[in-house]
Parts: structure tokens; C-alpha cells; sequence
């Protein structure tokens, strides 16, 4: 037993010590708990962002030693050619580790409203999925040859709204959705290499402990009803970091997450209802 124990120990020091990774949506609640754990483990960390100035905020409260293995970038996913060159400039920044070992795709916008409320040109829609998916593909095709190298991880960070439906959330849905038939598919190709695909679904995340709330007009800010407790940031990056250590294809985070896939899957009608029973309460 104390043989396992330290073997264990060993695994997790040594996981992502001196290996780069690439966070997008770094200065968000659960950008930033990600970062934290990261670095913790000795991780080479290129940070992406679209608010520059909350990316030098979360470097300012490193500890000294973090600070020069975090290098953070503000640029819009949604511009390919940005993210390509980001990419580039991690690698240089970071030189003596070969190439990009893993990708945390965790930017994100949400949206609720009902599907009569939207305008009919599908205006929502299209900037749900021009971040949530396609922004989450620029990203991945641009560390695609790394991965698959050095046999390396890709994460998409999904939520409950990937595999269930959430009323008010379409727009958001479908983006998610997209997320898990591109990914489970990718894994499918990738079966042969040493490379893994991780789709990770939280339920709802709270605000951390050291960041503060996004103002009420933030589109990724509305007020909102949520199924049980919302989990910490912190909890959260744990249970993706874990499940990148363990090599698994789907984390469920949260007791919220699990009751959801599962009723979802075998009692989809019983899932409808208490979603249902919920909005109207």
C-alpha cells in the first residue's frame, strides 16, 4: 500500500511537469482554477484570453516561480490565423518543451432565452456556434500535429447541455452538441495513435474564490435557475485534470452532470419532466 501511494504521488507531480499547455478562456472563473492547477503540477501554461487585462491580473497573483512558466495571449478564438500565430509564439515562448502537449478548449459564451424570443436570422445561433464550436476547432487544428505527435491530450469542456435538454438553451445546446459528435469522432481516428480526446461536462460552475462576478451585461452573465449546488471552479479543474491523468473519454463532474446523463439516457421522459418541474418553480 505505501508503495501505491507514493507510485500514485509520483504520477501526479509528474503528469504535466515541464509539458505545455494551452488554456483558452483563461481569465474565466474556471480558466482561472485550471490555470492554478496546472501550474501546480509544473506545467509550461500559454494562456488565451480575450480580456488582456484579467490575464495580467491572474499573473500578478502567481507565486514568482509560476509566473515565469505562464504567458498569457488576449485574442479572439473565433480569428484562426490569431490562433495559429498564438500557438507559434507559446512554442518559442517556451523552447524547451516539445511542442504543445495539451489543449484545454474551455472558452465559451452562453445564452438563455426561448426559441420564439430569437431573431429569425439565427443571430444567436451563429455566434454560439462561431465561439463555442468553431472557435473550439481553430484551436485544435492548431496544435492538431503536436498532439498527435507526442501522443497528447485534447480537451473540450462541454456541460450538461451537451447530452440533455436544457429549455431556453437551443442556441447554447446545439453549439455543445456539435462539440460531442466532432469529438467523439476525432477520437475515433485517433484510435490508432497515442493521442486522447476528454469531453468533460460540469454542471453549473460558480464564481471562484479570487475572481470577481462578470458585470450583468457580460453575454456570459444572465441570471439563471441551476439543478442542485453550483460547484466550485477549483472542484471543477480537478476532476478535468484527473480525468486527463486517467487517460478518460468523458467526465461527468458533479452528481448534477451524472443523474442528468444517465435519466437523460434510459428515462429521457422522467429527465423532461423534472427539467420541466424545475423552470416552472
Amino acid at each position: 500500500p505505501h508503495h501505491r501511494q507514493i507510485t500514485q504521488k509520483s504520477v501526479k507531480n509528474t503528469f504535466l511537469h515541464q509539458r505545455l499547455v494551452v488554456i483558452t478562456g483563461a481569465a474565466g472563473n474556471l480558466g482561472r482554477a485550471l490555470c492554478r492547477e496546472a501550474l501546480s503540477e509544473g506545467a509550461f501554461l500559454g494562456a488565451i484570453d480575450l480580456n488582456f487585462e484579467a490575464l495580467q491580473s491572474l499573473r500578478d497573483s502567481l507565486p514568482s516561480e509560476q509566473q515565469s512558466r505562464f504567458a498569457p495571449l488576449a485574442l479572439d478564438i473565433c480569428d484562426a490565423e490569431a490562433v495559429g500565430a498564438a500557438i507559434d509564439e507559446f512554442r518559442r515562448i517556451f523552447s524547451s518543451a516539445d511542442g504543445v502537449f495539451s489543449l484545454i478548449n474551455n472558452a465559451a459564451i452562453t445564452h438563455i432565452s426561448p426559441q420564439e424570443a430569437q431573431p429569425t436570422n439565427a443571430e444567436i445561433e451563429k455566434r454560439m456556434m462561431g465561439v463555442n464550436f468553431f472557435g473550439t476547432l481553430h484551436c485544435t487544428y492548431a496544435v492538431r500535429d503536436d498532439i498527435r505527435r507526442l501522443g497528447g491530450i485534447v480537451v473540450a469542456v462541454s456541460s450538461v447541455a451537451g447530452f440533455a435538454p436544457l429549455w431556453g438553451r437551443t442556441a447554447y445546446a446545439a453549439s455543445k452538441y456539435a462539440l460531442h459528435g466532432y469529438f467523439d469522432s476525432l477520437r475515433a481516428e485517433w484510435a490508432n495513435t497515442q493521442a486522447q480526446v476528454l469531453i468533460a461536462c460540469p454542471a453549473f460552475v460558480g464564481l471562484g474564490s479570487d475572481a470577481p462576478p462578470p458585470p450583468p451585461d457580460s453575454p456570459s452573465f444572465q441570471g439563471k435557475k441551476t439543478s442542485g449546488k453550483p460547484l466550485s471552479p477549483e472542484f471543477v479543474a480537478a476532476q478535468i485534470l484527473n480525468a486527463m491523468r486517467r487517460r478518460r473519454s468523458l467526465a461527468l463532474i458533479g452528481s448534477t452532470s451524472r443523474i442528468a446523463y444517465y435519466m437523460q439516457r434510459f428515462l429521457p421522459r422522467l429527465y423532461l419532466w423534472f427539467m420541466l418541474r424545475k423552470i416552472r418553480n
